[in-house]
């Protein structure tokens, strides 16, 4: 026979309520408003980029990126120069494939007019072996040899 102590459910109640504290079950979930943001960077107005004020616009325009994406970044506390590294960062690991002598990645590949795919179609045959030419220029539903 076991000879643990046991204890009345009120017993048992009365040591979790000790153990959580006086905001109970409460304390245990994080409101919106408890969770640390940095505070937004120039998120209304222009900023001063390199010592030169610009409008959103104009910076997203300048460091190549869309307007989308600086709001966004800004809005989470970036300063300009972690968004180009972030930026920047991105597009060195995108693969990139060579085709009729240039250099693109999947998403500017699928674009061309000879493309019968769209990207996720591309990048699947790819990891599968097929050649550029091949994966991109056969429809969907047709066979590789067709």
């Amino acid at each position: 026979m076991d000879s643990t102590p046991t204890r009345s459910p009120q017993e048992l109640a009365q040591a979790i309520k000790s153990r959580l504290g006086a905001k109970g079950i409460q304390g245990l979930v994080c409101s919106p408003t408890e969770i640390e943001r940095p505070i937004p960077v120039s998120v209304v107005g222009n900023v001063i980029y390199q010592g030169v004020e610009y409008t959103k616009r104009e910076l997203a325009k300048h460091l190549g990126i869309s307007h989308s994406t600086l709001n966004t970044k800004m809005a989470l506390g970036m300063q300009p120069d972690d968004i180009v590294a972030d930026v920047m960062k991105h597009r060195s690991e995108i693969t990139k494939y060579e085709y009729k002598g240039e250099t693109y990645g999947a998403c500017d590949l699928v674009r061309l007019p000879e493309s019968k795919v769209n990207r996720r179609t591309f990048q699947v045959r790819m990891q599968r072996g097929w050649d550029v030419e091949t994966a991109l220029t056969t429809p969907i539903w047709a066979k590789k040899g067709a």
